[in-house]
């Protein structure tokens, strides 16, 4: 311990004055720190949340035959629906049966944004509203699945599924004619600000001209009406049922990058490029790679009210 002998009262003053100050200045530049670093340095918000299930790594892709088992490694997968001819806007189910190799059912994992079967319906020229659904189990261990399908309109529908198994990813696919073709053409609009129930969406992009092949930052503003509330996010995970679906016109392929990031490392393996990349401010913000050239649907989602933004990707 280090001592310090003061001759006389006054001198002991003038320590005392200059530890003082230098406890002030600390204090400023401290509240000085504090108020400026999350402006400096962005926090980034926890990208993973926790499920216990296996983390991806890996990706198997495939096309369906209708009421047909395929292959998809490990897997066998069927799908069919009741009845077998859907029209628009008229209830139906889908079902899968999902099994091993040898044919026995299966349990799926929950890696996949904590849901076993997660499916979409999108049509084919991007129209329409786009269905996002969670089959269950008709019975448990029986390796069957329903769940309540109802088309919007007519034409081409793409139904994409996705779930998962001992770390790796499954995605299969089949088409269904609804119905007789649209009868007018779709026109995507190319606006950049959507207006759902409770907030405002604005969807940034940093250029003006989007490349295939080339990185490009999609940042979405959600600001609440003037009578609706906050959007919080829950528990800092950045959940909070966000979902972006991407799509492209005349493609079957579509790709969900769940909000909690379960699928953003096999992105890539998959066909398309996404990774989050959040702050406290900026918390919707992703950098996409596009593969294509063409019309691309943005299904952006937040507890479960969806607004479509299209981008046209160049070559």
């Amino acid at each position: 311990m280090i001592k310090i002998y003061l001759k006389s009262p006054k001198s002991k003053r003038k320590v005392i004055i200059i530890f003082g100050l230098l406890l002030i200045i600390s204090a400023t530049f401290a509240v000085i720190a504090w108020q400026v670093s999350p402006i400096l340095f962005p926090k980034t918000i926890e990208r993973f949340t926790k499920n216990n299930a296996p983390k991806l790594t890996s990706i198997v892709l495939r096309d369906l035959e209708f009421n047909k088992f395929t292959s998809l490694d490990e897997l066998q997968v069927k799908i069919w629906t009741e009845p077998k001819v859907i029209k628009p806007e008229e209830e139906a189910e889908l079902f899968y049966e999902v099994l091993d190799i040898s044919g026995s059912p299966i349990s799926l994992d929950t890696s996949i944004h904590y849901s076993k079967i997660h499916t979409y319906a999108i049509r084919n020229d991007l129209g329409g509203s786009a269905l996002h659904l969670h089959p269950s189990e008709t019975e448990k261990e029986s390796g069957v699945w329903r769940t309540v399908l109802t088309i919007p309109s007519a034409g081409i529908w793409n139904i994409v599924s996705q779930t998962s198994k001992d770390g790796k990813a499954y995605q299969f696919t089949i088409s269904l004619k609804v119905g007789t073709d649209p009868t007018t053409k779709f026109t995507p609009d190319f606006e950049r600000e959507k207006i759902i129930s409770k907030w405002n969406i604005e969807m940034l992009v940093d250029s003006k001209i989007i490349n295939i092949n080339s990185p490009i930052r999609l940042t979405f503003k959600v600001t609440p009406k003037e009578s609706s509330e906050e959007l919080t996010l829950e528990k800092n995970t950045l959940d909070n049922g966000h979902n972006l679906i991407l799509a492209r016109v005349g493609d079957a392929f579509a790709w969900n990058q769940h909000g909690d990031s379960s699928v953003e490392e096999i992105s890539e393996a998959a066909g398309i490029k996404v990774e989050r990349i959040p702050t406290d401010e900026e918390p919707f913000a992703h950098v996409i790679t596009f593969p294509k050239s063409g019309i691309w649907l943005i299904h952006f989602e937040i507890k479960s009210q969806p607004v479509h933004f299209f981008v046209e990707v160049f070559d």
